[in-house]
């Protein structure tokens, strides 16, 4: 029992690791713009520079680029959290970092950033 123990453990730090490799984490940088599409859910943050980030859509590598980060506040798990974090954060006019963790595909069929976490920096 202790080794199939062990083994679950490995798996999950192995697995932990493959997903955090394919992202990156931003410097601390102002919200410029912040805004959901009323129709679909799909949100987005406008941070300034542009972001380079890789990922495999469809079996194959695709870069997307974009100055503004995306994601769906409807259909995400803690989409509505991030946004109103988001929004705080922007009319605090204070900084965020997030980890952008690959590409979303828009309604307009352009691929974007994406992440999977933020972090809010205290005045």
């Amino acid at each position: 029992m202790k080794n199939l123990i062990n083994i679950v453990f490995f798996m999950m730090m192995f697995v932990a690791g493959q997903v955090q490799a394919t992202g990156y984490d931003t410097d601390y940088l102002e919200i410029q713009q912040i805004g959901c599409h009323q129709y679909n859910g799909e949100c987005w943050v406008l941070l300034g520079p542009t972001y380079d980030s890789i990922d495999t859509i469809n079996g194959e590598d695709v870069t997307c680029s974009s100055p503004d980060v995306r994601w769906n506040s409807l259909k995400t798990t803690n989409g509505r959290a991030m946004l109103a974090m988001l929004m705080s954060t922007w009319i605090a006019k204070q900084r965020v970092s997030l980890y952008i963790s690959g590409c979303y595909r828009a309604d307009d069929g352009n691929l974007r950033s994406t992440f999977g976490w933020i972090n809010l920096k205290a005045p």
